[in-house]
């Protein structure tokens, strides 16, 4: 049974913190968080076969209960874990057990490789030159005419449109040069060594965007990438210390419009959508860094009014239309990004944000179990296929950082409640 805090199977590696059970399937890029019951029924089940019955009996030897207790536990865990293809069984003696890793030709595999002949049409592009913290980029983004999805390559233009700019003199580094192409049958990602395609958007733009942040980021040891805004309160507002405040949050929660606000309030920005986590530095001093990237801000409708007077451009960007939501992408200027620095860059604390009218404003402090259940909803990565080393470096930084949950009805209040972080 499992004794470290940090377990993996060959397919599901599982953290045990306070009374719960961290549990991702590596093969399938499923996570979730068992209860004490659950978890406990998990571990019994670890390198071993059992019945329903027996299972039913070691539990409540676990909780010093009657078997009778816990039946219904076991019972129910059982159909959903089998269902969900965790476990397998009853077997012809009426075993379950845990289910073995999948076959190769099941597993999700990200983006598939192109093959000999296969190739994208002519199509047109737009090329965006930037840069991201140590790495130049040249990035051409188009599609054909019906195009098999017709909101990525407009999208994805007006978000690296935020990053810095690469002058046409900079003779800093050679530019990577990187291709977008959304065809009427799929999305190819063409880095100069490897041609790869997808039919899912999703896909395709986590792919681009992990690969900028390994690219970008050549000496960190990338953790995670989290769906999260990244800011670094200014010194002079009297902030109760230093580092970079991550906001990892779901569409509709108002992570883009209090990003906005508190950029244009002196706040340092690192990005509003896709930040990275990572491991700087030496052996005798490893950080956990935040690595920045300061794509721009998504700016829904309702938002526009509050924030037009801010951002005076904001009303004459174009209206992007993406996932059934419409919002003007409105960049940060340079000069407020987030330093290089690596020591500017520690990760601070996770703030996860929510907008309530009708909710006095106020910090109120996250178990590590509800940390991970928020960041889950967020959306967070650990690459193309999940890695428990990166996975138990991550469960790590979640133990060693403070989170909070952000109501707040009024944004001026809400910068005062995160100055105090």
């Amino acid at each position: 049974m499992q004794t470290e805090p940090g377990d993996f199977d060959g397919r599901f590696y599982s953290h045990l913190f306070d009374t719960h059970l961290a549990l991702v399937d590596i093969d399938k890029r499923e996570m979730a968080v068992l209860n004490p019951t659950a978890a406990a029924l998990w571990l019994l089940l670890d390198g071993k076969e059992a019945t329903e019955e027996d299972l039913a009996r070691d539990l409540a030897e676990v909780f010093s209960v009657c078997s009778d207790e816990v039946r219904d536990d076991v019972s129910c865990c059982l159909v959903d874990w089998t269902t969900n293809g965790w476990i397998e069984g009853p077997n012809d003696l009426g075993q379950y057990g845990r289910s073995p890793s999948l076959p190769h030709t099941a597993l999700r595999k990200g983006l598939a490789v192109a093959q000999e002949g296969e190739r994208p049409p002519p199509i047109p592009t737009e090329t965006i030159h930037c840069r991201l913290h140590d790495r130049s980029f040249s990035i051409a983004v188009g599609q054909s005419e019906e195009p098999l999805d017709s909101e990525l390559a407009p999208r994805l233009f007006a978000m690296l449109s935020g990053l810095p700019s690469r002058e046409s003199d900079d003779q800093t580094d050679a530019p990577v040069f990187l291709r977008v192409l959304v065809d009427q049958e799929r999305i190819w990602v063409d880095t100069s060594t490897d041609l790869l395609w997808s039919t899912d958007p999703l896909d395709a733009l986590n792919h681009l965007l992990l690969l900028l942040m390994d690219l970008g980021y050549p000496q960190a040891h990338l953790i995670a990438a989290v769906h999260a805004a990244a800011l670094r309160p200014p010194a002079a507002q009297g902030s109760t210390g230093d580092g970079v405040i991550l906001f990892p949050g779901l569409s509709g929660r108002g992570k883009s419009t209090l990003s906005a606000y508190l950029a244009a309030r002196g706040w340092s920005y690192g990005g509003d959508d896709f930040t990275g986590l990572g491991e700087e530095g030496d052996t005798d001093h490893v950080m956990t860094a935040v690595l920045p990237c300061p794509t721009s801000i998504s700016v829904k409708p309702g938002s526009w009014p509050l924030l037009a007077p801010l951002y005076h451009g904001l009303m004459d960007r174009p209206i992007t239309s993406y996932i059934g939501k419409t919002a003007r992408f409105m960049p940060v200027a340079k000069e407020q990004h987030v330093g290089k620095d690596g020591t500017e860059r520690r990760l601070r604390a996770f703030v996860f944000p929510h907008y309530d009218p009708q909710s006095p404003a106020g910090l109120v402090p996250l178990s590590l179990q509800d940390t991970l259940l928020s960041l889950v909803d967020a959306g967070f990565s650990t690459g193309e296929r999940c890695e428990p080393d990166r996975l138990a470096r991550l469960f790590g930084v979640l133990e060693e950082t403070p989170a909070y949950r952000l109501s707040y009805a009024s944004l001026e209040e809400a910068e005062q409640c995160l100055l105090n972080v």
